[in-house]
């Protein structure tokens, strides 16, 4: 099997088989190389008229690569299917799937233009106005979309109106040539009439989506929810109307989301499509918000079970390493002040001032060595402030730096201790940094 680069030309048949001498084909011819050294081979692997009958021969559909061509001299495999007759194969009609090879798809040559007005002089007037619309689209005029248009023109002549009106994304499709002659003409005067902003239909994909706008009132984007929640939407829409109106459709999105969390199996109907939908929405809803609250609650007692588990593992580690600052205690102007070395004195001062020790884990940065924390308390062992020190080393010499000095933390405006207590700390702090020992906190490291 090879990949090939493909390349379309449009010629009168010769000798081809199911298609008169004469008549306009565009044929796929597959290019490949044969040898490292560059050379290359060729064979026509795919054809179709201007009735839209379709050929092809060894020619393989290969999943995710594409198409695949099957060499005349090669022995090949695709799929279950193995050849030990290497050859060209017979032409075989394309009857379940369309190949239309746009890739494969080159500006139209004068030549070819020529083929076709030749065969065919009227054609001109709707190329004409296709080419002029697809120049203002700033697209260029592929010979795989006219020899498309000519299959269309001449099985259908009105589409020189739908090419008028300037949608194309009708005149290629082929669910609207499905449609019976009338109901296409009522489609396309609606889009003219419902679309203010011409060419904004230019961009739906398919017919049904407009249908579906038409019949039931419907909204594209409530289309594109539908389609990515996998809900066929002539149904839904039918639902929807049936329960109140396609203004629904948002609750709707929610309903199924509800249903998704709660593992409803939503290729019942009696979950998709309930019989009372408001019935069915808020009984979801309840259950939604009963097992939310139950989340909740598990997680906020794991959490508390976690964090008993934590505080209790930093009791002895705590009281550790708060062993070398123990000199650092003192009392002055009726103030305690002191490095804590029980867990339980952190969890009072952080409720009391309302900060944030436990929340941030401040007793693990104590044990890590990144801070040391100092307490303030009155004479009557209320907490009043609370100090961050940091360690540090300048010119060889170690010393405390203050990183945080707040009071009670309830007023983050008014958080600042009392000129009193800062001047009484700022000179224990400097007492302190001239008479402690450090080397304690190296030797305890």
């Amino acid at each position: 099997m090879r990949k090939c680069k493909f390349t379309d030309k449009i010629l009168p048949s010769w000798k081809m088989p199911n298609v008169d001498d004469g008549v306009l084909i565009r044929v796929i011819t597959a290019t490949w190389k044969k040898n490292r050294a560059g050379a290359t081979d060729y064979l026509d692997v795919y054809y179709e008229d201007v009735n839209g009958n379709r050929y092809t021969r060894n020619l393989y559909c290969v999943t995710m690569n594409g198409w695949c061509v099957a060499p005349p001299d090669e022995d090949f495999r695709s799929g279950w299917y193995v050849s030990d007759k290497p050859g060209i194969e017979d032409w075989d009609e394309c009857k379940n799937f369309r190949m239309s090879f746009e890739w494969a798809g080159h500006d139209l040559t004068d030549k070819e233009l020529g083929l076709i007005l030749y065969r065919y002089p009227n054609f001109k007037y709707i190329y004409e106005k296709y080419k002029v619309l697809a120049l203002k689209r700033s697209e260029a005029v592929f010979s795989d979309r006219v020899f498309w248009l000519l299959q269309i023109w001449l099985k259908h002549p009105e589409a020189e109106y739908v090419v008028s009106s300037g949608y194309t994304n009708l005149l290629f499709a082929p669910g609207f040539w499905r449609l019976k002659a009338e109901n296409r003409k009522e489609l396309l005067r609606w889009v003219m009439k419902n679309d203010n902003d011409k060419g904004h239909f230019y961009h739906y994909e398919g017919v049904m989506n407009l249908l579906m706008m038409k019949n039931y009132g419907v909204s594209s984007g409530f289309l594109y929810d539908m389609h990515c929640e996998r809900v066929y939407s002539v149904k839904l829409a039918k639902y929807l109307v049936a329960q109140g109106g396609c203004d629904l459709a948002g609750t709707y999105r929610d309903y199924l989301r509800m249903c998704k969390e709660l593992n409803k199996d939503l290729t019942d109907d009696y979950w998709r499509f309930p019989n009372d939908f408001w019935k069915a929405h808020n009984k979801v809803r309840v259950q939604v918000e009963n097992k939310r609250r139950l989340e909740r609650l598990a997680e906020e007692e794991k959490r508390k079970k976690e964090s008993a588990k934590r505080l209790k593992k930093q009791m002895s580690e705590l009281e550790k390493c708060s062993r070398p600052y123990k000199g650092l205690e003192t009392v002055e102007g009726g103030y305690r002040l002191y490095v804590p070395n029980r867990v339980d004195d952190v969890v009072e001062q952080a409720d009391i001032l309302h900060q944030c020790l436990i929340s941030c884990d401040y007793i693990d940065k104590m044990i890590k060595g990144s801070c040391v924390l100092i307490f303030i308390r009155d004479d009557e062992g209320k907490p009043v402030a609370t100090a961050e020190l940091q360690l540090k080393k300048e010119n060889k010499k170690y010393s405390f730096k203050l990183n945080q000095f707040y009071a009670d933390e309830h007023d983050r405006e008014n958080c600042r201790p009392t000129e009193e207590l800062q001047k009484l700390f700022y000179a224990w702090l400097n007492k302190v940094n001239c008479t402690f020992d450090f080397s304690l906190i190296r030797k305890a490291a």
